[in-house]
């Protein structure tokens, strides 16, 4: 799982979509969420509205709920 903000400027969407592609590329899975009007660190701050979103990622992916407290 790749999560980047649309306005991370150190590694920006477009290098999460093309490490995917790699992992997808020799049958890995991979999955990328791109959170709009985030930079960096939002993903990985909890008390953030993106860190919400890791979460539910994280949540779906082992197809747990959402959780919307």
């Amino acid at each position: 799982m790749h999560l980047a903000g649309d306005r991370d400027l150190i590694a920006p969407p477009a290098v999460h979509d093309a490490y995917a592609a790699a992992a997808r590329s020799f049958g890995g899975g991979a999955r990328v969420f791109t959170i709009p009007g985030d930079h960096r660190f939002e993903a990985v701050t909890p008390y953030k509205t993106a860190g919400g979103a890791v979460l539910n990622a994280i949540r779906a992916m082992l197809e747990l709920p959402s959780f919307n407290p």
